[in-house]
């Protein structure tokens, strides 16, 4: 099936995005492979290497701008697709590339924001301590923002047209999402809320702490787990099937597009443990490779509103999950 006018625009940028990621690659081994004293060859390498966070922090701009866009495009696919009610059908008419993007679609913008979150940090330092670690990131940043615009080329190119399997029968389409209904046995939907909380918890008691350098990185684990627990519980609360037949009985469930779209409040509280796990990547990346000694008061400043941001949508996603749970 030929890609419509929208997921044409949708390609054009998403080339750019991967153009953009080429080059910046480009320009970064160009300049990381430059070593001389001369104070011009230095000029010129420290240009290549501004040319370089420019051009990813561009590509990674629209990368991010672009999943919201991903998934409005997907929902005005429905009419064009037999048998799809919901995402899960037009998931279906493209995989398996199209679960591998929508994966990615969520996973990687927390890396891409850390990334970005450490460029400004160190700009605000004379000595750029973080150069190191940002230019060894810079050549699985530009691979990853290839395949990302790889994968959605070919989800659009290669839509199967035949009518699909979707999470519900065409007739109980209007069918109503239940929250009464058991998730596993020992974590259920309730129990695994209070889990979401008491992860927001950790995370801000272990940012606020003074914790010794050698584990500064501390925060960052409740953080990265707080987005797979705020689907779990979305799973668990919104599920007519306890979870152990969500992955076997496919066709007799809602999916987690319709779970999403039933509870803006869990919804909500994703996206802010998305911002809080980028915003505590990069302050615990910035914790653990600064002495404290180092650094002057603007940087540190940012650095404290970095985590004080994770702080607060930590805080509000815990208070979104608790009532989407209710």
């Amino acid at each position: 099936m030929m890609p419509g006018k929208h997921a044409i625009a949708y390609l054009i940028f998403s080339a750019c995005s991967a153009f953009l990621g080429m080059a910046g690659a480009w320009a970064g081994l160009s300049a990381g492979q430059t070593e001389s004293s001369s104070p011009e060859i230095r000029l010129k390498a420290a240009q290549r290497l501004y040319l370089t966070f420019t051009c990813l922090s561009a590509a990674i701009a629209i990368r991010i701008v672009l999943v919201p866009v991903w998934f409005a495009m997907l929902q005005g696919m429905l009419p064009t697709i037999p048998g799809a009610i919901c995402l899960t059908g037009v998931h279906q008419a493209g995989a398996p590339f199209s679960w591998v993007a929508s994966v990615l679609k969520v996973a990687l913008p927390p890396l891409y924001a850390a990334w970005v979150l450490l460029g400004l940090i160190d700009h605000n330092l004379v000595e750029q301590p973080l150069l190191p670690l940002r230019r060894y990131l810079l050549g699985p940043i530009a691979v990853i923002i290839i395949v990302e615009a790889v994968l959605d080329t070919a989800f659009l190119l290669n839509i199967d047209p035949a009518p699909v399997t979707c999470c519900l029968p065409p007739g109980a389409a209007s069918v109503p999402l239940t929250k009464a209904a058991p998730g596993l046995p020992i974590l259920s939907g309730g129990n695994a809320a209070l889990l979401c909380a008491a992860l927001a918890l950790l995370l801000v008691m272990a940012n606020r702490a003074p914790l010794p350098h050698s584990i500064a990185w501390l925060p960052a684990v409740p953080a990265v787990l707080l987005p797979p627990a705020a689907l779990y519980t979305l799973l668990a609360r919104n599920t007519p099937l306890p979870l152990p037949d969500y992955f076997i009985r496919v066709p007799d469930h809602h999916c987690l597009f319709c779970a999403l779209q039933a509870s803006p409040a869990a919804a909500g509280s994703l996206l802010l443990f998305l911002v809080a796990a980028a915003a505590t990547l990069a302050q615990a990346a910035a914790r653990v490779i600064l002495p404290a000694r180092v650094g002057s008061i603007r940087a540190r400043s940012f650095t404290a509103a970095i985590g004080r941001m994770a702080i607060l949508s930590a805080t509000l996603g815990a208070v979104l999950i608790l009532v989407s749970a209710r």
